[in-house]
């Protein structure tokens, strides 16, 4: 099952359909940016706003993983009468609008966010090159397991990955207890001063969290990588050998375990 232009997928008894957008640039890179954190943070609203561009206050929470490719050009840093800025964190980045770099193309993944889902969602931290993860900033208690969906990832992922934290559902009353300086300290514990404010709802921050995924693994990747055509290529065959030696490991473990 699919729609024009889409792509479709059977994930246990779901069928997941993706869509993708008209790259601009045939080389364009392409990343894994998966969505993390504790069901009701927002993951599938934020996601269904970049997809679609519209919120979907109606939508059920996903309960498997939902796909969606899309080119996100990566703003330079440099000065021009055109500029724009972005608040993350305490930080203020200043893009312009007048000079691009390559595009990066983004393979973004909704993940489900209940614990009685975390087997199969487990499976998609492998070979991802950066995360969203949220938290709903009217709920303390989903600020507090943002470090258990880091431990989760923690597994999988490797020096460059790339966090950004948001919080989510800024159009509501925040929590008093999430203030800014609690979560420039978590962001700190991973490495990062990446987090923004965004809403589903009011589409606040939603492209610029993209922009500032792109711009980030574009400093971390691209700076020493060549961006070759044989880029994805290359990404994409030694995640199929991660695969292939990792199904190898598991044949021989379970002969053992026949043998004794």
């Amino acid at each position: 099952m699919s729609e024009p232009g889409g792509n479709a997928v059977r994930l246990g008894y779901q069928i997941s359909t993706w869509h993708t957008e008209q790259p601009r640039h045939a080389a364009s890179p392409q990343h894994k940016v998966i969505l993390l954190g504790t069901a009701g943070v927002g993951k599938t609203a934020f996601f269904l706003r970049v997809r679609d561009g519209v919120f979907s206050p109606t939508r059920a929470s996903c309960c498997a993983v939902d796909y969606y490719v899309k080119d996100v050009p990566v703003p330079s840093s440099s000065s021009s009468d055109e500029d724009t800025s972005i608040k993350v964190g305490q930080s203020q980045l200043t893009f312009s609008s007048a000079r691009l770099f390559p595009n990066t193309q983004m393979v973004l993944y909704d993940t489900a966010g209940g614990e009685r889902f975390r087997s199969l969602t487990s499976n998609f931290y492998r070979n991802a090159h950066a995360a969203v993860l949220m938290f709903s900033v009217d709920d303390a208690v989903s600020f507090y397991k943002m470090e258990l969906e880091v431990q989760n990832a923690q597994s999988f992922v490797g020096r460059d990955f790339v966090w950004v934290v948001v919080g989510s559902k800024s159009d509501l009353k925040r929590d008093p207890y999430i203030t800014e300086q609690r979560v420039e300290v978590f962001c700190a514990g991973l490495g990062s001063r990446l987090w923004l404010y965004v809403s589903a709802k009011t589409g606040e921050n939603v492209d610029e969290v993209l922009e500032v995924v792109a711009r980030e693994l574009h400093r971390r990747y691209h700076s020493n990588i060549c961006l070759s055509k044989g880029y994805s290529d290359t990404v994409r065959l030694l995640s199929i050998e991660g695969e292939r030696r990792e199904r190898e490991k598991t044949c021989r473990t379970r002969l053992e375990n026949c043998r004794t």
